[in-house]
């Protein structure tokens, strides 16, 4: 009794969706002029690519983030294209607790942890594969 109940529960949940679902299916796109566009998923990402101008790029207006951008990617490329790129080496880092303890002025300090720099990060230039 109890498996059939649950079926039926299940069967009115799933084939009665629409019935019990408070809002409506269609999509109603009132947008008003400034507050957005309607569109469907596709364009908007076509367009948010386009920092939201339509299909065409105007050159004269990106032109300095595009000599930017080569500038980045050929820096980037150079470093990539080295033989011994350099590698940071992370930090050692240890955690230490203080236990409590009463000063000498009669102060009484709780238990707390205090992190140190055992080695400071550092940029390793070579791999240690040295040609002979």
């Amino acid at each position: 009794m109890k498996k059939l109940i649950l079926i039926l529960f299940i069967f009115l949940l799933s084939s009665c969706a629409s019935i019990l679902n408070p809002y409506e299916d269609e999509f109603d796109c009132n947008s008003k002029a400034g507050k957005g566009k309607c569109s469907n998923v596709e364009k908007a990402y076509k367009s948010s690519l386009n920092n939201g101008e339509e299909e065409k790029i105007k050159p004269e207006k990106n032109i300095s983030q595009n000599i930017y951008n080569l500038y980045k990617f050929q820096k980037l490329a150079g470093i990539i294209e080295q033989q011994n790129p350099p590698v940071v080496i992370p930090a050692e880092v240890r955690r230490v607790l203080i236990l409590p303890y009463k000063s000498n002025n009669n102060i009484a300090y709780g238990y707390r942890y205090m992190w140190l720099f055992i080695n400071p990060p550092e940029f390793q230039f070579t791999t240690g594969k040295e040609k002979k």
